[in-house]
């Protein structure tokens, strides 16, 4: 027993203690140059980004060294600047006039503005020791473009997603739809019509809005419908869909990891691509267009979202003399929103 309780104490102790770091002080590039006059040390100046993964290996592995923050605070001005805002372009620029912007970039920068060393890429921990330990008095100029990153598209993507009021999400899920006819007559040939539910799929991308209680998701999406019938089999159709979902929190959750409970209305519009069944060049088989509404539940979890709904098609897709039919359905999406 008492050695099981020594061995929770030592784990208490090392989950308390704090991760220290370089102390990368928020001060302009002016700023830092003026207090480095007053306490005549050289300026560790830090160019980064959010969407650099370098970057993040320097700050969780390398920064974190004992001896490396502890060098670094006892000897330098430290500055952080991301390239990604007005302030770290405008000293990238200042620095880095003939480059693109790549990172991570480190500079040591003497208290009256010249440059003493400079590294382009991540590096290991001996190599930065090395780095920071250059003698202050000479000027070394040294550029290593290794394990450098440039913003590439889908770092840029998830970056913009994280910091923009409109943010990207996706959906996908299963339908289960019928038609709802108020003639005996089928959308083929005059035959009897007997039309029960049978399963589909969907697909869409959106953009959402949220603010505390209300959300907006503009989307476009496809789904297969299919539709059982008696003599047919079943029928199949594939739609493309546009469809703009308005999100209601009704409550929160309490200590639960379903976080909220909202409903929903949707208005869409939808464009048939085509049917193993129907022909779509034959005007009198089906209408290519349709249009209704959808409404239901959704169950809210951090980035996750479940859909719950139905749907109601007031557009007659059946196109023919006394031929009534109208898209009704129930369906379950999963979705996911980058940055929520």
């Amino acid at each position: 027993m008492k050695k099981y309780f020594f061995l929770f104490l030592i784990a208490c102790f090392f989950l308390s203690q704090k991760t220290e770091a370089i102390d990368f002080k928020k001060l302009s590039l002016v700023e830092a140059f003026e207090l480095a006059n007053r306490e005549n040390k050289p300026v560790f100046l830090y160019f980064t980004a959010k969407w650099c993964g370098p970057c993040r290996y320097m700050q969780n592995y390398i920064f974190t060294d004992q001896y490396i923050h502890t060098y670094a605070n006892e000897n330098y001005i430290s500055i952080l600047f991301d390239v990604d805002s007005e302030e770290g372009k405008q000293a990238f620029q200042k620095f880095f006039t003939s480059e693109g912007v790549s990172v991570p970039k480190f500079l040591i920068v003497s208290s009256n503005n010249e440059i003493v060393k400079r590294h382009a890429g991540s590096m290991k921990l001996n190599h930065f020791k090395d780095f920071l330990e250059v003698d202050k008095k000479e000027i070394v100029i040294e550029t290593e473009k290794n394990n450098q990153q440039s913003p590439r598209f889908h770092d840029k993507f998830f970056y913009n997603a994280m910091n923009s009021r409109w943010r990207p999400g996706l959906k996908i899920g299963v339908n289960s739809n019928t038609l709802v006819s108020s003639s005996s007559a089928s959308l083929l040939n005059g035959l009897q019509a007997a039309y029960s539910h049978s399963v589909g799929l969907n697909a869409g991308l959106y953009f959402e809005r949220r603010t505390r209680n209300w959300a907006i998701q503009p989307g476009i999406g496809f789904s297969r419908r299919n539709v059982s019938e008696d003599q047919l089999g079943v029928i199949s159709f594939n739609a493309l869909e546009f469809p703009t979902h308005i999100q209601c929190k009704i409550f929160d959750f309490k200590k639960s990891i379903p976080e909220s409970f909202l409903i929903f209305v949707a208005p869409y519009t939808a464009y048939f691509m085509g049917s193993n069944r129907f022909k779509t060049e034959d005007t009198d088989t089906a209408n290519r267009w349709d249009a209704g509404m959808k409404a239901g539940v959704v169950i809210l979890s951090g980035t996750f979202e479940l859909v719950i709904g139905y749907e109601r098609g007031f557009v007659n897709i059946g196109n023919g003399s006394g031929i009534e039919a109208f898209n009704s359905g129930f369906f379950i999406n999963f979705g996911f929103v980058v940055g929520r």
